[in-house]
């Protein structure tokens, strides 16, 4: 692909994201929900479509949003909610991680549990975005948006931490805890 063609499907999102805005101010409708429409219906659409590899991803656009999320949340709420946090980001996307892991490894002919936690690693952290727009809107609670913003922050890492094991049990020799749990200098021998 060209560096023209890029340029201009930069310029394209940038015109239908403010376009979306714009719609978005005037019926009431979350922008974030009107945006997730507008891409499935860019996936479905004939002709060339731009492929972003997963490291330019997790380099230049995962930062930005997470720092935008953290400056707009508080510290010091999300610290006084941290036991629910937790549970909510860590816990949480562990247990969708594991559940659908396994129902992948039971229905899926020749799947392995790393392959199915894979997956459910990449599907198990819900985007507040839409959420949290709705929420403001409706007036939730202050607890609950605070709530809904630390699970925010700390979902992704959980899940791209699961994710990472995850394949490297999938690709490799297999998943060993010892391995897992000893620093990086150090290697440990499981087969004793």
């Amino acid at each position: 692909m060209t560096v023209e063609t890029v340029l201009l499907f930069a310029l394209a999102a940038v015109a239908v994201t403010v376009l979306v805005r714009c719609v978005a101010d005037r019926t009431g409708l979350p922008a974030a929900a009107l945006l997730t429409i507008v891409g499935i219906g860019y996936a479905l659409l004939p002709g060339p479509n731009i492929t972003l590899e997963p490291d330019v991803v997790l380099t230049f656009v995962l930062p930005p949003l997470l720092y935008s999320a953290a400056l707009d949340s508080s510290l010091l709420a999300i610290r006084r909610n941290l036991r629910t946090v937790v549970s909510l980001s860590v816990v949480l996307v562990l247990v969708t991680a594991l559940a659908i892991g396994v129902a992948f490894e039971v229905f899926v002919a020749g799947a392995t549990l790393a392959t199915g936690i894979a997956v459910g690693a990449a599907v198990a952290p819900p985007d507040p975005v839409a959420a949290l727009a709705v929420g403001r809107k409706v007036g939730l609670p202050v607890k609950l948006i605070t709530l809904i913003q630390g699970e925010g922050l700390l979902n992704d890492a959980t899940a791209l931490t699961t994710l990472s094991v995850a394949v490297a049990a999938a690709s490799g020799a297999g998943f060993s805890f010892p391995s897992a749990l000893a620093p990086p200098s150090e290697s440990v021998d499981t087969k004793r």
